[in-house]
């Protein structure tokens, strides 16, 4: 091979080196901007409603379901009386114990009332998540809100 043949080779390999690279990027861009695209949409969704029979609860008793990927809870607080909530704490993560007359958050240990104000900083504290939900002959229905 002379040096003529030996330069185109090299002159090749360097074309089909920077082609590879350029595909690379683009194909990097891509994957960068469809990442980032949902945060400037905004998804419309629908939120289905979810009944839960509390017919057979007693006054004291909690009843947990799953709903729109959260864990949601009915306590009983009297016959025709409930309290309905995320069950979390200000931590986010971190399941409620109930305790007779209140909740505390597992993670934090601070306390919270029935009416999900927490216990020692009513006025600036965290207050209980509750989603939205309607009581209707003996049954909660989340995602329709009470007018």
């Amino acid at each position: 091979m002379d040096s003529k043949d030996k330069e185109i080779k090299r002159l090749r390999l360097r074309v089909a080196i920077k082609l590879m690279l350029s595909m690379a990027l683009i194909v990097l861009f891509i994957v960068l901007f469809n990442s980032f695209s949902p945060l400037f949409q905004k998804k419309e969704t629908k939120e289905e409603a979810l009944t839960i029979d509390t017919s057979l609860m007693k006054v004291g008793e909690i009843t947990k379901v799953r709903w729109e990927a959260k864990e949601v809870a009915v306590l009983k607080l009297e016959p025709s009386k409930f309290f309905v909530y995320y069950n979390h704490g200000d931590s986010g993560n971190c399941p409620l114990f109930f305790m007779k007359d209140r909740f505390k958050d597992v993670c934090t240990g601070k306390l919270f009332d029935l009416k999900g104000y927490q216990i020692d900083n009513l006025e600036h504290g965290y207050r209980l998540q509750t989603p939205p939900y309607t009581l209707k002959n003996n049954k909660v229905i989340l995602g329709h809100a009470q007018k």
